[in-house]
């Protein structure tokens, strides 16, 4: 069985393309082409599941257009769009941190130098101009921002932090 804590976020389906189950897929990161992955995994009503590469063209640097196989129906991609494309940690090479993206350390511990360990990183919400970390889905919300960061553990998926004074306070509000 494959478990969340063991994948990492490299992008997104989207719309069919054709008639014969082609997906456009955007990437947040290069680590597909450069790991050349042979599937891609994806959460299916709450399972993650293997999808296997049949072919992928780049449409851009960051868009492609992929053939899952088995997926051969405009029908059968359509339920594929809208879903987080995952591959396994070991698939990334952590080691000097080059291609993180902030949403690649959901999942990683977030310890602060006060309060200690606060969970862990759930979601990026990066919907607004001030990008936030979701750490245990929502019990804290604090700054995706560099000046709180002391030090970013990537073996140990721990991120070190120095909150403001009262931030945490507000979050029991």
């Amino acid at each position: 069985m494959i478990r969340k804590d063991e994948l990492f976020p490299i992008g997104t389906t989207h719309a069919p393309h054709a008639l014969q189950g082609e997906i456009t897929c955007s990437f947040t990161n290069t680590v597909f082409d450069d790991a050349d992955a042979p599937f891609f995994v994806l959460e299916m009503d709450e399972i993650l599941v293997p999808f296997y590469l049949e072919w992928y063209r780049f449409k851009t640097e960051t868009t492609a257009l992929v053939k899952f196989e088995g997926v051969d129906s405009e029908a059968d991609a359509r339920e594929l769009a809208g879903k987080t494309i995952y591959l396994p940690l070991a698939y990334r090479e952590l080691s000097d941190g080059d291609d993180i993206t902030l949403h690649d350390l959901v999942g990683f511990e977030v310890i602060d130098r006060q309060a200690g360990s606060l969970g862990h990183i759930t979601a990026v919400d990066d919907t607004t101009m001030n990008v936030l970390f979701v750490v245990d889905d929502g019990r804290v919300v604090m700054p995706a921002h560099d000046a709180f960061v002391d030090q970013i553990d990537y073996q140990g998926k721990s991120i070190y932090v120095h909150l403001p004074d009262g931030l945490l306070d507000l979050q029991d509000k």
